[in-house]
């Protein structure tokens, strides 16, 4: 059976988690320097991979890309397993889907390309992907 003291700090634990994890997600906490965006394995890309800028970010809630960073105690990648990994969509289903890993950078408006769209930003192709 559990003391009332454990059952307090379980408690206070539980409650405060989220708050902690939230915390240091904070755009202070990303990285200074330009991040190569990561593929998953197996996709083939005509386009150079892409450098992206988070300083040049840095006036942007980090869910505003990072979706799961509420549900999730660290920041996933892009191409992390089972968020944007699919490689080869089979059907036009999978062609439309999130998980298929072009389309949240170019397909949408919550997209890298929707977001640049609907602000100044540059969104010709070989403005994100420099050889």
């Amino acid at each position: 059976m559990l003391r009332s003291s454990q059952v307090l700090c379980l408690a206070l634990f539980i409650l405060c988690a989220p708050l902690l994890s939230f915390a240091l997600e904070s755009p202070a906490d990303a990285p200074h320097e330009n991040v190569r965006v990561s593929r998953p394995k197996g996709l083939y890309a005509k386009m150079p991979r892409v450098k992206f800028p988070h300083s040049a970010h840095k006036q942007l809630a980090c869910d505003a890309c990072h979706h799961t960073i509420h549900e999730l105690p660290q920041t996933m990648r892009c191409s992390s397993s089972g968020c944007h990994d699919m490689v080869a969509p089979h059907c036009p289903r999978e062609l439309r889907s999130g998980r298929y890993f072009k389309n949240p950078f170019h397909k949408g408006r919550a997209s890298c390309k929707g977001c640049h769209s609907s602000s100044s930003a540059p969104v010709q192709c070989r403005s994100c992907h420099k050889k």
